[in-house]
């Protein structure tokens, strides 16, 4: 996590790499990864559920005595799943942006009052345009002040135009 501050608001990164390390071992290198949490999709449950990151987050915000109504979560990929229901477990937080993910309703928290963006390109190979709108349509019905935006875009990784509406997003809310 790195904070970044800019106007008043505080974006903690809630990237690709996780708390918990994941390494991947080949034959001549091991590549070291990490994840926010284990799912096993052949048993349909958890591993490791969402607590541990939940909690170390929330840990790392009082550490640095930041008002929750200033922090912006962003997640992507597997950290835009989590997004949300950080956003919805950690009392205060202003807003989450999930970007090329699912979101899971039923694992969102107490908290409902803060404003999401789903952002999605519709060419993704990684995560499923159609899942990732369809479970951000569950979403809306719970988090009132929710958005959607598809891009017409073939990859699952960031390009300029998702920074571009990004960037801007960030310094109007």
């Amino acid at each position: 996590h790195y904070p970044l501050r800019r106007q008043r608001q505080m974006c903690i990164r809630d990237s690709p790499n996780g708390i918990l390390p994941i390494p991947k071992i080949r034959p001549k290198v091991i590549h070291y990864r990490y994840s926010w949490y284990f799912f096993d999709h052949s048993k349909g449950s958890y591993h490791i559920d969402m607590q541990a990151p939940i909690m170390a987050l929330e840990n790392f915000l009082n550490t640095l005595n930041v008002p929750m109504n200033t922090v912006s979560l962003i997640g992507y990929s597997q950290g835009g799943y989590l997004a949300p229901i950080m956003a919805s477990s950690i009392s205060g937080i202003k807003s989450s942006i999930a970007i090329n993910s699912n979101t899971r309703v039923d694992k969102l928290g107490k908290n409902k009052d803060f404003t999401h963006l789903s952002v999605h390109n519709e060419g993704d190979p990684v995560v499923e345009y159609e899942n990732s709108y369809k479970s951000f349509e569950k979403l809306k019905t719970i988090i009132s002040n929710a958005q959607y935006k598809s891009f017409k875009i073939n990859s699952h990784e960031l390009q300029k135009e998702n920074i571009e509406y990004l960037s801007s997003y960030l310094l109007e809310i």
